[in-house]
């Protein structure tokens, strides 16, 4: 497994760990490893493919601000 991929993990297993303490975040957890088993994907993939859809989104909000200020 490479570098990155441990790192990543490492992140979401002490998200997983704060979610003992935070009802809120244990079910949204929940609900996302639902998703993941519903489409055959690992719940690590789901996370992957959620933080990077939030990132494009961030990404295309700023490129039409700069664009509209421009």
């Amino acid at each position: 497994m490479k570098e990155t991929d441990t790192l990543f993990r490492k992140m979401i297993d002490e998200i997983i760990a704060m979610a003992e303490h935070d009802p809120e975040l244990k079910e949204g957890i929940q609900w996302l490893d639902k998703i993941a088993i519903k489409n055959g994907m690992s719940f690590y993939d789901i996370i992957f493919k959620v933080l990077m859809k939030h990132d494009r989104e961030i990404s295309a909000k700023k490129w039409l601000e700069d664009k509209d200020n421009a």
